[in-house]
């Protein structure tokens, strides 16, 4: 039987696969939101008004703080991410016209890869 992961350590290890490093605000606003994802069902999230409010409140900020550190974190991990993991994790869910997803997907998109890997150890 295999040992179950460490949440924490899986969501930290992806998000520096991805290039994000840690000492961003953003970095802890991502995992923050990631949580929250990974334990809501609901596909039709409203960024905004759901997820980022709640890490504001958390971390005792406006909205439009966590919205722009978290695209800022994201925008250094394209800079500086595993390209091979970036284009695995991502495969068609780029924007063609920029070669990114938007915040929303990046978001959804780690989550689920950490829900799959966490699924990995309960089998």
């Amino acid at each position: 039987m295999k040992r179950c992961c460490d949440t924490d350590e899986l969501i930290t290890n992806t998000l520096h696969k991805l290039g994000i490093p840690s000492h961003y605000k953003g970095f802890s606003y991502i995992k923050e939101i990631i949580y929250l994802l990974l334990n809501d069902d609901n596909s039709s999230i409203n960024l905004s008004e759901d997820l980022y409010k709640r890490v504001a409140q958390k971390y005792n900020t406006n909205i439009s703080s966590v919205e722009r550190s978290v695209r800022y974190a994201i925008e250094i991990g394209y800079s500086r991410a595993n390209y091979g993991f970036q284009e695995e994790l991502f495969e068609n869910s780029t924007n063609p016209l920029t070669n990114k997803q938007t915040n929303k997907e990046f978001l959804i998109t780690v989550a689920n890869k950490i829900k799959l890997e966490r699924n990995k150890y309960l089998d």
